[in-house]
């Protein structure tokens, strides 16, 4: 079978949860497809990437040194073939909720709550890959 490949950028400064995310999503398991993850430990690395590669979904912290989560998806919305990704936005620090001043990005941005499991990351990327695709 000819599995679709998923590219998948994670900015995240711990390096202990960077480090089980990419091995847990490095290892997920899906039908039809596969996923390539890279990392980066800030906004401005994430930044970086993005302009030497195309990402399918990006995943970041709210709060980082150098670029925080808001500055890097600000960012990252004004580059052309950023504009409509898939960001699943996560923060341990507090609820985090659509609000006003995520308004002018915010399409295609998911909230996502720390503590979280890897079932969870799981199931956005089968809504995202698999789910989404039925209903297109």
């Amino acid at each position: 079978m000819d599995y679709a490949q998923k590219e998948i950028l994670i900015v995240e400064d711990s390096e202990s949860l960077l480090k089980c995310m990419l091995e847990g999503i490095k290892n997920f398991d899906f039908k039809f497809f596969k996923c390539s993850v890279d990392g980066a430990i800030n906004g401005q690395e994430g930044l970086e990437k993005a302009l030497h590669k195309q990402y399918d979904l990006i995943i970041t912290d709210m709060k980082m040194p150098e670029k925080n989560g808001p500055e890097f998806i600000r960012e990252i919305r004004n580059i052309s073939t950023y504009e409509k990704t898939p960001i699943v936005f996560m923060s341990g620090y507090f609820r985090i909720t659509p609000s006003d001043s995520y308004e002018s990005y915010a399409e295609d941005l998911i909230f996502l709550d720390k503590p979280f499991s890897m079932k969870k990351i799981r199931n956005i990327l089968k809504i995202l890959f698999i789910d989404r695709k039925k209903i297109a």
